[in-house]
């Protein structure tokens, strides 16, 4: 089970790290924010795509395919319910450019694509490991590619979208290959009644996408490429940190019940948020040209905003899966709810006023507030404890020892005076909840 649980999170960590690094290079190689805005925007509609075909039907899926014996019956509908889906995306695709005369929306010609692939029919079977690997395949022939644009300086835009395509071909391929089951389904004309079924849980899955990447597609309409661009950059290290976090607690997923358990994952989580933002608190310019460049200096306070939003959003990374492990479905349906429409306003708003410019990273930091705060209400027997508060209050005195060697020292001695008091705090951490460990 160990074994299994580190070769799954070493094909998601390099998948994350790969996704992140391909950016990050052709920043560093000096693509235009032109060229980097459109991978955004690819990115951005791939992940609201997926949370539209998805829209609830997935997850009753897999947890169906993993205790049905019937479960390629379940399967094959769910994939004729996601392929209809994926052509009602074309067709509305195709409206929104002769609507608009935007070539953008031609993105949508990808969900078809998309709609192939059944790695959360490999979840539900026991093939965590290959789905795991077609993650970083997924996610990897993109990443190389960028790469190999930046050694090349050849910002091919056509080149990216074709290798998009492709590496969403061959995890489509093999996924089927390892369930034995067909590729190529006919739609289903009633489709958009098991679609109806789930309305409240497929918003969910919307609000989860938009409050990271999903929000770029929402905001195309109404920010500049360059806004785009900056916020996409922040949101690649958002979304990295994030699925660092993920880890961890989908290792420990079935001890969410035991709430000394479920504390030690929110403790765990919680570090990693606490430090992703004392760094960019702290260091936003180091950080900017250490995995970007010069040219976005200019956005660090944008880092510094996803960095008090990963803070808040770190509080409890177990509330959520605990809410639906516990069957507090409806606490958990509203809370994201809200806090998507809480973020969408929040976006509208702001995009029409001197402070577009964060509105962006705003609407996300607006909606995980929202988001926090309703799972805090619906869930305060957990959260708030006296236990909870002693350690955060531990942590606020490590940040007002950064706080007193930042505004002593010199920038780069204070960077490695803080470095060492947080590896201290890591192994007087692991030395304390080392029976928790074991």
């Amino acid at each position: 089970m160990i074994k299994k649980i580190l070769v799954i999170g070493l094909f998601t960590g390099l998948a994350h790290l790969l996704s992140f690094y391909g950016v990050s290079f052709i920043v560093k190689m000096n693509a235009d924010k032109i060229f980097v805005s459109k991978i955004a925007e690819i990115e951005s509609a791939i992940a609201l795509m997926l949370s539209i075909m998805s829209f609830g039907l997935q997850q009753v899926a897999t947890r169906d395919i993993a205790i049905k014996d019937n479960w390629r019956k379940v399967l094959i509908l769910t994939q004729k319910n996601r392929l209809s889906m994926s052509l009602f995306l074309v067709s509305l695709g195709l409206f929104l450019y002769m609507f608009t005369n935007d070539t953008y929306y031609f993105i949508f010609f990808l969900a078809p694509f998309l709609a192939l692939n059944v790695d959360y029919a490999l979840y539900g079977r026991g093939f965590s490991v290959q789905a795991s690997f077609l993650s970083l395949i997924k996610v990897g022939i993109p990443a190389v590619v960028l790469i190999i644009l930046g050694l090349t300086r050849v910002f091919s835009f056509k080149i990216y979208i074709i290798a998009t395509i492709v590496s969403w071909l061959i995890i489509g391929f093999f996924s089927n290959k390892i369930l034995n089951v067909l590729m190529l389904l006919k739609p289903r004309l009633g489709f958009i009644k098991s679609y109806l079924k789930r309305i409240k849980i497929g918003f969910t899955d919307i609000a989860i996408t938009t409050l990271k990447l999903g929000i770029l597609t929402l905001a195309k309409p109404l920010y500049e490429e360059t806004i785009i661009a900056n916020a996409f950059v922040v949101l690649k290290i958002y979304v990295l940190v994030k699925g660092i976090q993920r880890v961890i607690f989908q290792a420990f997923y079935k001890d969410l019940v035991d709430e000394k358990k479920a504390f030690l994952i929110d403790k765990m989580g919680f570090v990693l948020g606490f430090i992703f933002f004392s760094i960019t608190f702290f260091y936003p310019n180091e950080i900017i040209t250490f995995l970007f460049t010069d040219d976005y200096i200019s956005s660090k306070h944008l880092f510094t905003m996803i960095g008090f939003t990963m803070l808040i959003s770190s509080i409890s990374i177990s509330v959520s899966p605990r809410m639906l492990l516990l069957k507090r479905d409806k606490g958990y349906i509203n809370s994201y709810l809200y806090a998507l429409i809480g973020a969408l306003i929040f976006l509208l708003i702001v995009s029409k006023t001197s402070f577009y410019f964060y509105g962006i990273i705003g609407a996300i930091l607006f909606g995980e507030t929202i988001l926090n705060l309703l799972f805090f209400f619906f869930s305060k027997g957990d959260i708030f404890t006296y236990e909870r508060l002693w350690f955060l209050m531990e942590l606020g005195l490590l940040f007002i020892i950064f706080a007193l060697i930042y505004f002593n020292f010199e920038t780069q001695v204070s960077l490695l005076l803080n470095t060492i008091c947080f590896v201290l705090y890591g192994i007087y951490f692991m030395i304390r909840h080392k029976k928790q460990f074991l």
